[in-house]
């Protein structure tokens, strides 16, 4: 931030007043400043939220290719103890 930001604002009616409205304008530009805060806050919370609620997703989906990995091998050894039964 430089002083262009902020410049001095002049009402031409004395000191107090040029005091008074420089005030004003700095408020204005706080509310101005916060309300957008609050709006990108806003955005990244809605962010987070997808994002928390696709990883759940991913994660339930990993669970489950977990398990037919499971029965999948289960099911493999059953067949090799097969296999050596009848081998014998």
């Amino acid at each position: 931030m430089s002083d262009k930001d902020f410049p001095t604002i002049s009402t031409g009616n004395g000191f107090q007043n040029d005091l008074i409205a420089t005030t004003n304008d700095r408020i204005k530009r706080q509310v101005l400043a916060t309300n957008e805060l609050h709006k990108t806050i806003t955005d990244l919370n809605k962010s987070i939220k997808v994002f928390n609620k696709k990883s759940s997703d991913q994660t339930d989906q990993v669970i489950k290719l977990t398990r037919r990995i499971v029965y999948l091998t289960i099911a493999l050894v059953i067949g090799l103890v097969i296999q050596i039964i009848l081998s014998l």
